[in-house]
């Protein structure tokens, strides 16, 4: 064919038709150009040919016949000096593999047209074949080598192509980016946003963000993934896309539940869950489920009823049955935790046997523990140790081990509420370990927390504060407030039992300034509650009865009836701090019915029966106060709480000093001074000389007691000894300014072991000086007397068998 005639108007005509977006039309005239050309046997017309021809077929919907034609052109391309060609039809040929899924075919047409065109210079369309190579190499689900093509592509759209193209593939960079690369992910992600919010490109930026989100959430930076979310919802709202907003509400709600920020977690999760449920309804339940988990910690029980019975619904319509019966799970939990016990066992069974029948065992493990949840809540404790095993069996081989170490914590709060503090202290070490391991930090934290009650419990307040400050350090660290806020209401207790007042006072107001905020009811009333413990020590009575009467309302109102029983009984003691002892012993008497024998309530019990029996001192009534504080002392002694124990000797010693009328005061101080001596021992396990002297504050009024018991006895070598074992060991003794028994009246928590009952720090000049001072004190050195005996050695023996070792002392002798 004679070059003149090329290309001809057949061709002419078809490309025309193609271009007008008619190609079925086209087809004809391009078919006979063809007929021409391979009359001729020109390869560069037919390979043109063919090239149209397969664009034809691809835009009316012939695609494999397209791929057919388009290969035979590659084929012929190859036998023509124009790589331009080769290279076009290569990226077509890309194109329609594309499209019917053939990825990676298309991934390999693609690369070879990007290479082609690189060859001529042509730079942006080399670009192009590599972005859509990437996109191919996504929906294979290599992500590695997809980011090679986006990185190589961005490079060739820097050096000839628009900014558009450049945050295109940045964004696609940042997509298929792991944790691993996160840093690069986020250089190129915020670059693109940058110059995306410049233009306002809004549905690109807030894909972005959206990505950049899911990133910083897959590398548990909270506080970043938090801000990006929330900067891509609002560009996904204003530009339709709803489904990506769902999901950032989502994640959003997610994180937010990680924070225990509860209220912003229902507004985001809400909005998700309204979003998705026209489309997605499948999801919606999802998040039905979450919202319910959360309006139960929140005892928003008919709230949880509702979004779990939603979720039921819809679970039942899809004939999901582990749906349902996971649902009926929640909804027991729910009746459980609003005291309805009764419903709550009904609805626990249900959903057990059909986790059996369906062999679901994680499922039915998971249940298991929801079952020893609810025989804790009656007090049946073996039965709850034993559901728990039980779950622990189910799961053993199966690979679930923040499960595992769940039901591991569960059976050592257990212990904790039985009293067992060192079991349960000893299990919560191996438990915070796990969890640490599994990267869980806040369980991890949580076990800290509760290692701290228990040593709190056990008296080892050094400890216990090191515990709480530890895990207040894990939560601030990581943003979440609620954890921040329970170590903060913890070591408040510390601080307060160890007469630190002003610090107990700002610990308590920040940990409720935060449940207040977050909604959380029933830790407002704990804090309450512990904050009538705070104005007993500042003598504030008044206040401490309004604390208690609040925290007891809304314990009521929550259905948790032991912790209300523990608010009247504090009243009680404040009915005691007024001298009104009639009504703090009706008030005792109540409580102490109300806990019955039920063994979570024991040291609880041993507090009533201390009160009342200084009740009944200060009313004169010893014989009836002795019955009380036998009973008492027996309960302290079972816990291993040897603190609780002295105070109850010290009581008796004053109340066998009373009913003999002095008759008796040798064999009072015979009990009383080993009592004391092991009270003011405990200081020395404080490390602020602050808290030391705090404490010594306390054990001044008591000291003073067992001085006067001395003097008139007429002991003249006893009370040698004692003037030179308090100067040695720096006790301080008080002027008698309260009758001692009000020293020894407990205000009670609700958290085991929480007592409160020390008295105000009385810190001036030098004092104040050293209170922040980190002074360590060894026990002082025994003292050897003139006349070759150990000062107060039968005493100090007497302590060490009835309560225990201590550290051990050196010796000196008196000249």
């Amino acid at each position: 064919m004679d070059d003149q005639l090329w290309p001809s108007q057949l061709y002419l005509d078809g490309t025309a038709l193609v271009a007008d977006g008619r190609a079925g039309d086209a087809l004809g005239p391009l078919q006979l150009a063809l007929d021409v050309c391979i009359e001729t046997g020109e390869l560069h017309q037919i390979a043109q040919c063919l090239r149209w021809i397969g664009i034809a077929q691809h835009e009316i919907g012939l695609a494999e016949t397209s791929i057919e034609t388009l290969g035979h052109a590659l084929d012929m391309s190859a036998h023509v000096d124009d790589p331009e060609l080769t290279a076009d039809c290569s990226g077509l040929l890309g194109e329609v593999y594309e499209e019917v899924g053939r990825f990676d075919d298309a991934v390999e047409a693609f690369r070879r047209a990007a290479v082609g065109f690189f060859a001529i210079g042509n730079l942006p369309d080399s670009a192009d074949c590599r972005e859509r190579a990437g996109s191919c190499l996504i929906e294979m689900e290599d992500a590695d080598s997809a980011r090679v093509e986006f990185i190589t592509a961005r490079a060739l759209y820097d050096e000839k192509g628009g900014p558009l193209d450049v945050a295109r593939c940045q964004y696609f960079i940042g997509l298929t980016s792991t944790v691993s690369g996160l840093a690069e992910a986020e250089i190129e992600l915020r670059a693109a946003i940058e110059y995306l919010a410049l233009v306002e490109h809004r549905d690109a930026e807030g894909d972005c963000w959206e990505q950049l989100g899911d990133l910083y959430f897959d590398a548990g930076r909270i506080a970043d993934a938090v801000s990006s979310y929330s900067a891509a919802i609002p560009l996904h709202t204003s530009t339709g896309q709803t489904s990506s907003s769902a999901h950032c509400y989502r994640q959003l709600g997610l994180l937010q539940v990680h924070l225990r920020s509860p209220l912003d977690a229902i507004s985001s999760l809400s909005s998700a869950r309204e979003l998705l449920a026209e489309e997605h309804p499948d999801e919606a339940i999802g998040i039905d489920i979450g919202l319910g988990m959360i309006y139960e910690d929140l005892a928003r029980y008919p709230d949880a009823i509702s979004a779990y019975s939603r979720a039921r619904q819809a679970y039942t319509d899809l004939g999901d049955t582990i749906g349902v019966a996971t649902c009926t799970m929640h909804l027991g939990t729910v009746r459980m935790t609003s005291g309805d016990l009764t419903s709550a066992e009904n609805l626990l069974a249900k959903a057990l046997s059909e986790f059996d029948a369906s062999e679901q065992p994680v499922l039915r493990a998971t249940c298991l523990r929801y079952c020893a949840a609810l025989s804790r809540e009656k007090f049946q404790f073996s039965a709850a140790e034993r559901l728990l095993n039980q779950s622990l069996g189910l799961i053993s081989n199966l690979d679930e081990p923040e499960l595992e170490s769940d039901c591991r914590q569960d059976l050592a709060v257990l212990l904790m509420q039985n009293a067992e503090y060192e079991s349960a202290i000893e299990k919560l070490e191996s438990v915070q370990t796990a969890f640490a391991g599994l990267g869980i930090f806040e369980k991890s934290a949580q076990c800290l927390q509760t290692i701290g009650v228990c040593l709190l419990s056990l008296g080892r307040y050094n400890d216990a504060e090191r515990a709480l400050l530890e895990s207040r350090k894990v939560f601030l660290d990581n943003g979440i407030e609620y954890g921040i806020a329970t170590s903060d209401s913890h070591v408040s207790q510390v601080y307060l039992e160890t007469g630190r007042l002003t610090e107990a006072e700002s610990a308590f107001s920040r940990a409720l300034a935060t449940f207040m905020e977050l909604g959380l009811i029933d830790r407002v009333a704990m804090v309450e509650q512990n904050t009538g413990g705070l104005h007993i020590a500042r003598k504030n009575f008044d206040a401490a009865e309004d604390a208690f009467t609040r925290a007891a309302v809304l314990f009521d109102r929550l259905g948790q009836r032991g912790r209300a029983v523990v608010c009247r009984c504090n009243i009680g003691a404040v009915a005691f701090m007024k001298s009104d002892f009639g009504r703090a012993k009706k008030l005792l008497t109540a409580a102490l019915e109300d806990f019955g024998p039920e063994l979570a309530y024991r040291r609880n019990v041993g507090w009533c029966e201390r009160n009342l029996a200084c009740a009944e001192i200060m009313e004169g009534n010893h014989d009836r106060a002795l019955v009380h504080l036998g009973t008492a002392r027996k309960q302290f002694e079972d816990l291993e709480t040897m603190i609780d124990v002295a105070k109850c000797d010290f009581l008796a010693a004053a109340s066998i000093d009373q009913t003999s009328r002095g008759e008796r005061l040798r064999q009072a101080l015979e009990l009383a001074l080993p009592a004391v001596r092991y009270l003011n021992a405990q200081r020395f396990q404080f490390t602020l000389a602050g808290t030391r002297m705090a404490w010594e504050a306390t054990i001044a009024q008591w000291m003073a007691e067992i001085f006067r018991w001395a003097d008139q006895l007429g002991d003249q070598s006893l009370m040698s000894e004692l003037i030179e074992s308090t100067i040695n060991s720096g006790t301080h003794v008080a002027a008698v300014s309260v009758h001692p028994v009000t020293m020894l009246v407990d205000v009670e928590s609700t958290s085991p072991g929480m007592v409160t009952g020390a008295a105000a720090s009385m810190m001036g000049g030098a004092g104040l000086l050293v209170a922040g001072a980190v002074l360590p004190m060894v026990p002082p050195p025994l003292l050897r007397m003139p006349n070759g005996n150990i000062a107060l050695e039968r005493y100090l023996h007497s302590m060490t068998t009835r309560y225990g070792s201590t550290a051990a002392s050196a010796m000196v002798t008196v000249a």
